[in-house]
């Protein structure tokens, strides 16, 4: 019988696998990092902390990241009809050898899951709660507590904010190395924060002993052991560095695939429904601006972070964290993000999107050669709009973030942000990866 589900696992598998077409990739991969580009520099300063700027010229397109999450956790909805350790959508899902509560796209996932975290988790399904607080439980179940115990007097004795950057020389900075994940970014916590992480940690470390994660006999219940103290105060710690690092993973729904124009897409305000969340140690390094130059794009549980502009060697590359100045004001953003942002938007309080400019002006005094060569480059960037939208009717994406890129080089040429072109084409690029790149149910 066993035989015969080890078949059946491998067939899953490779029908499952048809859906795992990765066509984005980095080019040329940093030496140190390998989740990154070579042509990306991660820096540090005591201000700004750990940030990522261009090492060289960047282009328009240009996949600067592609990185799997150290520890994740997928939304209770979509536990029957994704791969709990991928997240890849399956047709015909591998089932839990012990569980009825998930499934997996093949045989490789379900090894993996079930010697590692699903061990614990398998028959207590009911004791946990989708979201960033099971990333910190997620991040234990991982490893066992001899794995901990272990590595107590070295990776996890101090912590270093500035860890992992170029700073540290060649080493290479490995994307599921547990010390990289200990050292991300935290805030400087009051009194009444720390307390209320110590606090969740004592509930996560109860759900670990229902679970039975720790092997060893007790005398008295009532007491916590010295590997349990230990294991807590990790747990608190893992609890404040996804406060600042954890990220959604998203898919496009049904509806998203009846988008047909940018008039569409503005008015349904695009954007990826959450299935999961995650934690990337290498793109955590990519600081925030309401006025992003990458995206980023989600294929399983795996990100892709892709230029939005040209960015010159030496700039700063930014993420966006979910808030974007075009349709929030900046108090709303700074309280939503819960901290104050000091980018570009945020320092000069750029309009949203209803009170920018909808127009190519010609300076007064510009001399009759400059008027007409702009009138001509506003002509030539309306051309490459109505192309685009023709192939965006079409469903033509490779054409349509080509020409997106052609439109923005253009407009860089006659116009300077905030202008609402600008957003127009960062809307249709966005939506345009999503569609051709991104996750979505194989039922659609």
């Amino acid at each position: 019988i066993q035989d015969a589900l080890n078949l059946l696992g491998k067939r899953i598998e490779t029908k499952n696998a048809k859906g795992k077409k990765e066509d984005l990739e980095i080019l040329k991969k940093h030496p140190k990092y390998p989740a990154l580009s070579r042509s990306v520099s991660v820096q540090y300063s005591q201000e700004r902390g750990r940030y990522v700027s261009a090492g060289d010229d960047i282009k328009i397109g240009d996949v600067l990241g592609v990185e799997e999450p150290i520890t994740f956790s997928l939304k209770q909805d979509q536990l029957k009809s994704r791969c709990l350790n991928c997240f890849i959508s399956v047709c015909a899902g591998l089932p839990c050898q012990t569980c009825s509560q998930v499934v997996f796209c093949g045989l490789a996932c379900r090894r993996e899951a079930t010697t590692t975290f699903h061990r614990h988790e398998c028959q207590n399904m009911h004791l946990l709660k989708h979201g960033p607080n099971y990333l910190a439980l997620r991040a234990i179940t991982k490893k066992s507590v001899q794995y901990f115990l272990d590595k107590r007097l070295d990776t996890f004795a101090n912590y270093d904010d500035s860890g992992g950057t170029e700073l540290e020389g060649s080493k290479i900075y490995k994307s599921l190395e547990m010390r990289n994940l200990f050292n991300l970014t935290t805030k400087k916590a009051d009194l009444e924060k720390k307390m209320e992480f110590f606090m969740i940690a004592v509930y996560l470390l109860k759900i670990l002993q229902q679970m039975g994660y720790f092997e060893t006999e007790k005398e008295n219940e009532s007491t916590l052991t010295e590997e349990e103290v230990y294991i807590g105060m990790l747990l608190a710690h893992f609890l404040a560095v996804i406060e600042c690092n954890s990220h959604l993973i998203c898919h496009l729904s049904k509806e998203h695939f009846n988008i047909t124009t940018l008039p569409d897409i503005l008015k349904k305000n695009f954007q990826p429904e959450e299935i999961g969340c995650g934690i990337n140690t290498t793109l955590a390094f990519f600081n925030h601006s309401c006025n992003p130059n990458t995206i980023k794009i989600q294929k399983g549980n795996k990100t892709f972070l892709v230029a939005t502009e040209n960015i010159k060697k030496g700039e700063e590359i930014f993420d966006n964290y979910g808030y974007i100045f075009y349709s929030l004001d900046k108090i709303t953003r700074n309280e939503e993000m819960g901290f104050e942002c000091k980018c570009e938007p945020c320092s000069q309080d750029w309009p949203k999107y209803r009170k920018l400019s909808d127009k190519i002006s010609v300076a007064e005094n510009a001399s009759p050669h400059v008027a007409a060569g702009s009138l001509e480059r506003g002509r030539a960037a309306n051309s490459l709009m109505q192309k685009m939208s023709s192939e965006l009717r079409l469903a033509h994406f490779s054409r349509v973030i080509s020409l997106s890129g052609d439109y923005k080089r253009t407009l860089d040429k006659i116009i300077a942000p905030p202008h609402r072109f600008f957003f127009n084409n960062y809307m249709i690029f966005f939506y345009s990866h999503w569609v051709k790149y991104g996750n979505r149910d194989l039922t659609e």
